[in-house]
């Protein structure tokens, strides 16, 4: 049944958005540097660590802990040092936040308690209980690019509706039969990831168009990458012994004849199908029917083959680019589900997006199958987590040596 949202609703939500538009650390920054981006709930039980040393620096108040390598730096913060040890010692991991700011209502508002608080998050701060319950969930290594970061340098909101989008692909699965139930299902999806299963845990994109929950796209959108990144790629496809990306301009179509869009820049844009004249259509059709035969392959046991299905279906998802936002995440949710129902765990998102437009369905199938080979987690947090998370970082470390990070968000944009 399609999740109907009224118009109300969706112009908050985008409201919302245009207000909230940041470029955060570990969704876009890929050196992992920043303020903790993690929401700091209510009635979340807090645990916390005293600082190790104190003082009061020109209005700014600097606090050292144990194994920090810098200094915590507060500003504007009406608090001295005996005041934030004695709000610290009250964070036990048994006390609802709600409740420490009221013992503190008398001399301090709540948005500065919540200031510090939150500042603190990952550094001296922590939220066990509400980052294992996100992890029962859907795990955090599957859900980023690469999963080095501080798991408060990803967006709660963000995390909890991934969770949300996962309680609900079995029955995704089972509305394949038609392309009218696939795109309601399908669109179904992309509000959970907007909008979440209470339609209050807004989730929204960093583009210039505004998302529309569950809403499918009705103007041409292109998407962008660095051109040092796009040195990394190739790179990349050269250690797997495969073909460079495509960096000359040319249209490219599936082998039944759909076009997929075209590569222009010398690589570093590709430009999505139109929605009109029944592009989209047409590639949604295609992809439904790579998705109907990774179900059949799941159901029937074919593990190699499902590998071969998925990465087809997760190439024609991002062609097809669905949604003005919020596309891949959806695609990677869909292809770890199945791919943890077949025994192989799950993948991080890594730079698979970017390859899969700029490649050949035979090159991707090789890099999709590489990547499961290569950086499959177990479902559940096992000892083989270290030897991958080794893997993972080295090939980090190379992203950041071939490309400049900062500031830069992929591109989301209207053709002109």
């Amino acid at each position: 049944m399609a999740i109907r949202l009224n118009p109300k609703l969706i112009a908050d939500y985008q409201a919302w958005e245009r207000a909230t538009n940041t470029d955060l650390p570990g969704r876009y920054a890929m050196g992992f540097h920043g303020a903790p981006v993690f929401s700091l709930y209510n009635h979340d039980m807090p645990i916390a660590s005293q600082p190790a040393d104190c003082g009061n620096d020109d209005g700014r108040m600097k606090l050292w802990f144990t194994g920090a390598t810098t200094p915590f730096e507060a500003r504007n913060l009406n608090l001295d040092c005996a005041d934030i040890r004695r709000l610290l010692s009250q964070l036990d991991g048994k006390t609802p936040f709600e409740q420490v700011c009221r013992q503190h209502s008398a001399r301090f508002p709540e948005q500065q308690v919540r200031q510090l608080v939150e500042g603190l998050l990952g550094l001296a701060v922590f939220l066990p209980d509400a980052i294992e319950k996100l992890e029962v969930g859907i795990r955090r290594v599957e859900i980023v690019r690469f999963p080095i970061q501080s798991p408060y340098l990803v967006l709660r909101e963000y995390w909890s509706n991934c969770c949300d989008v996962r309680t609900h692909l079995e029955d995704f699965l089972e509305n394949l039969g038609s392309s009218q139930e696939f795109r309601a299902a399908l669109a179904n999806l992309h509000v959970l990831a907007t909008l979440g299963a209470d339609l209050e845990t807004r989730y929204g994109g960093s583009g210039g168009i505004p998302t529309v929950p569950g809403g499918y796209r009705m103007h041409p959108v292109r998407t962008g990458l660095t051109a040092r990144k796009s040195q990394f790629l190739d790179e990349h496809l050269k250690r797997l012994g495969l073909r460079p990306i495509r960096r000359d301009e040319y249209f490219a179509f599936s082998e039944t004849g759909i076009l997929l869009g075209a590569v222009a820049e010398e690589g570093r844009v590709f430009r999505h199908p139109p929605a009109d004249g029944g592009h989209l259509d047409k590639l949604l059709e295609e992809t439904r029917i790579a998705m109907v035969r990774a179900r059949e392959d799941l159901v029937d046991g074919r593990r190699e083959s499902l590998l071969l299905s998925l990465s087809r279906f997760h190439k024609l998802f991002l062609h097809a680019h669905p949604f003005y936002n919020i596309n891949n995440s959806i695609a990677m949710n869909i292809v770890n589900y199945c791919l943890s129902r077949a025994g192989f765990g799950v993948i991080p998102h890594l730079l698979l997006d970017f390859i899969a437009l700029r490649t050949d369905f035979d090159v991707y199938a090789e890099v999709f199958v590489q990547a499961v080979r290569n950086y499959a987690f177990d479902t559940a947090p096992g000892n083989e987590d270290d030897q991958i998370l080794s893997r993972i970082v080295q090939d980090h470390r190379l992203v950041l040596s071939t490309d400049s990070w900062k500031g830069f968000k992929e591109r989301w944009y209207t053709n002109s």
